[in-house]
């Protein structure tokens, strides 16, 4: 239920405290359940699922500012920082890259 809910809301402030209370369980039970499950903590499931949105939207054409709105993050430079440590890259060199592999 709460991996339901982070793919369909990855934007979402939503706090551990809430994500556990949807699963029934501690804060600590919940994240040691989910670690265990999927091999990740829920907060960097949800940066996950919010980069690949971000990615769908750079792809689109979204300016990278707006992305990083629509997709939950604090402010831009916030964005960078996650989108450059998990693809290698920063959002607008993406984007460049995306729209250039459309034309071809």
């Amino acid at each position: 239920l709460v991996k339901e809910y982070l793919d369909a809301y990855p934007e979402e402030d939503v706090s551990l405290i809430t994500l556990a209370a949807m699963a029934g369980l501690s804060q600590f039970h919940f994240i040691r359940q989910f670690k265990k499950v999927f091999y990740i903590a829920p907060h960097s499931y949800q940066i996950q699922m919010r980069l690949k949105k971000a990615k769908t939207l750079l792809m689109l054409g979204v300016k990278p500012v707006q992305v990083a709105a629509d997709c939950g993050f604090h402010d831009q430079s916030h964005f960078n920082r996650h989108f450059k440590k998990a693809m290698g890259t920063s959002p607008s060199k993406f984007q460049k890259q995306a729209v250039l592999y459309k034309m071809l």
